[in-house]
């Protein structure tokens, strides 16, 4: 006794006249059973699922399992691809806020040093000390 009967089990059956692809394409067969694994694995505690196929249908079991591996890689770059952009906006974000802090900062001078804006500064004062 694996723990499975028929509460926890469904029956996925398809057109046997399709070409897989054309199951997938028109029906959108490999996407709705995915769903209902994953759904069926999710109801039962995430107990593993066990496969049961018959003739054809370990054909199109297999194709399906192939479709899976293309739709996991595409979502995994996508995933990836959104979690780079994530990345590089809160880099850019930061960034900016680092540059707005260094433009309010006020700027300091000493008595020894002056920047190059101040210039004039130091030509008023040897100017008002001559008087």
């Amino acid at each position: 006794n694996l723990g499975y009967d028929v509460t926890n089990m469904i029956a996925l059956p398809y057109d046997w006249r399709l070409t897989p692809n054309v199951m997938q394409s028109r029906d959108g067969f490999f996407t709705q059973m995915r769903r209902r694994i994953e759904a069926t694995v999710s109801a039962n505690g995430n107990s593993p699922a066990i496969v049961v196929a018959h003739s054809m249908g370990n054909l199109v079991f297999r194709y399906f399992l192939m479709w899976l591996r293309q739709t996991l890689r595409k979502e995994a770059f996508e995933r990836f691809i959104k979690q780079e952009k994530r990345r590089y906006e809160a880099k850019m974000k930061q960034q900016q806020q680092q540059q707005q802090q260094q433009q309010t900062k006020p700027t300091t001078t000493t008595e020894t040093e002056t920047p190059e804006d101040a210039s004039w500064l130091s030509s008023f004062e040897a100017l008002f000390q001559s008087v």
